[in-house]
C-alpha cells in the first residue's frame, strides 16, 4: 500500500505543480 506520506508528497507537488503553472500562464498573458 501507499503511505500517508507518500500521499502528502504526492499532494503538495501537485499542488505545487498546479501554482506553478497559474503562474506562467499569468506571466504568458
Amino acid at each position: 500500500g501507499v503511505g500517508p506520506l507518500t500521499v502528502a508528497m504526492l499532494l503538495e507537488n501537485t499542488f505545487f505543480a498546479a501554482k506553478e503553472r497559474k503562474m506562467c500562464s499569468v506571466t504568458a498573458e
